[in-house]
């Protein structure tokens, strides 16, 4: 089961990335908003979070930016009447601290702002995920993790991508620390174009 990707993007479509990782190209469904991202472009690395669903016509990647998003479309699916495709569309139109908003003011209105959510189903999302999205989001208020376990993920990632691609581990940990220090709140695609900056400059 594949939890997490760390690769460059190859192609960007309507609602899916081709995805490289070691030369081995992935496809993932994404949300619109995941697409409207302004670090998601071509050649770009990432580190994306995957959900696998496995049925028998196929297997399908899922993808997000964030645990947040992953958790809440996993939420969602456990839904009677709400599968993968309604939860992207939901996911398409809010962020995960939105939905969890639109729960708890039962706002339905907003619920069927999605695509193929329905008065009925929109009920049904409230009523299910009440629980849920109180518990949400008081995390979510608390910002989930600190800013120092945010810093490691976006440093053992970044890392991580550039040793694949051949360059010096112990150097590469150098560079991304020094830069990290001074920016705790940098993106794992922009650490790693500093990293490669200072490399080549």
């Amino acid at each position: 089961m594949i939890a997490k990707l760390i690769g460059k993007i190859d192609e960007i479509n309507d609602n899916e990335l081709i995805f490289n990782v070691n030369n081995i190209c992935y496809r993932i469904v994404v949300s619109a908003i995941l697409l409207n991202n302004p670090i998601v472009q071509s050649d770009a690395f990432l580190s994306i979070f995957i959900q696998q669903i496995t049925r028998e016509d196929g297997s399908t990647l899922y993808g997000f930016l964030t645990k947040e998003e992953k958790n809440i479309f996993n939420e969602l699916i456990k839904i009677n009447g709400l599968g993968p495709k309604f939860a992207m569309n939901l996911l398409s139109i809010m962020k995960p601290n939105e939905i969890y908003t639109a729960i708890l003011n039962k706002d339905e209105a907003r619920m069927t702002e999605a695509s193929g959510i329905g008065k009925k189903l929109a009920t049904r999302i409230i009523i299910e995920m009440q629980k849920v999205a109180e518990k949400s989001t008081h995390s979510l208020e608390l910002n989930n993790f600190s800013n120092v376990e945010f810093s490691n993920n976006v440093f053992n990632d970044a890392v991580n991508a550039l040793v694949k691609l051949g360059f010096n581990k112990s150097k590469i940990q150098d560079i991304a620390s020094q830069i990290i220090k001074n920016n705790k709140e940098t993106s794992t695609e922009n650490l790693i174009k500093e990293v490669l900056l200072r490399i080549n400059g």
